[in-house]
């Protein structure tokens, strides 16, 4: 793709693929038949794959990647969702009867392509993960936009530099008075933590 983008504008859409509670399966029916259910995700998969005229990767044991070269919007890409969706329905024949396994999609679309400018893969394997991410909260599936991630960078840089805050001794407390209207007086105090960082201001 990126020596395609080199030659020629085009949009690109990455689907990444999660196997949910696979280590719940793992431990349910052990390492023989979890490897049972992967071989049989991916050939599901790898059937959606050749339908929409894609490539297949595993990246990592229940992590996949369907890579479709060019389309032309956004629905196209939804459409293969759907078709892996509806895959995932007909339960896996594991152990002595049906169990159900469903998954998780993260889509990526690549502007970068369309500016004809190259990703780095560890840039493309972040956006996955992020968009896997953001899946597990929004129903299994998530279309990775620049404002969701934008928001991701932020909440992962605020929560690495709020861990640091201790060693570099930025958290103040604050005690801050609980007034009684009725008997005119201060009667209790609530305790806050106020963090002065020197990137994010007070927080």
């Amino acid at each position: 793709l990126n020596q395609k983008c080199l030659s020629k504008s085009f949009k690109s859409g990455l689907l990444f693929i999660d196997i949910n509670d696979s280590r719940k399966i793992m431990e349910i029916f052990g390492h023989r038949l979890f490897q049972k259910m992967l071989r049989e995700a991916a050939e599901r998969l790898t059937s959606v794959s050749i339908q929409a005229q894609g490539s297949i990767y595993n990246l990592d044991s229940d992590d996949f990647v369907i890579v479709i070269d060019e389309h032309d919007n956004i629905s196209e890409v939804l459409e293969i969702a759907g078709e892996i969706n509806k895959k995932f329905l007909d339960p896996f024949m594991l152990g002595d009867g049906p169990f159900e396994v469903s998954c998780r999609i993260g889509i990526v679309s690549c502007p970068e392509y369309q500016r004809r400018t190259p990703i780095t893969p560890s840039d493309m394997i972040r956006y996955g993960e992020i968009t896997l991410r953001l899946a597990k909260s929004n129903d299994d599936l998530f279309i990775l936009d620049k404002q969701s991630y934008l928001a991701v960078i932020k909440e992962l840089d605020m929560e690495m530099d709020l861990q640091n805050s201790i060693r570099d001794k930025e958290l103040i407390l604050l005690y801050q008075p609980i007034y009684s209207f009725g008997s005119d007086r201060i009667i209790a105090v609530e305790s806050l933590l106020s963090w002065k960082s020197k990137k994010h201001g007070t927080v």
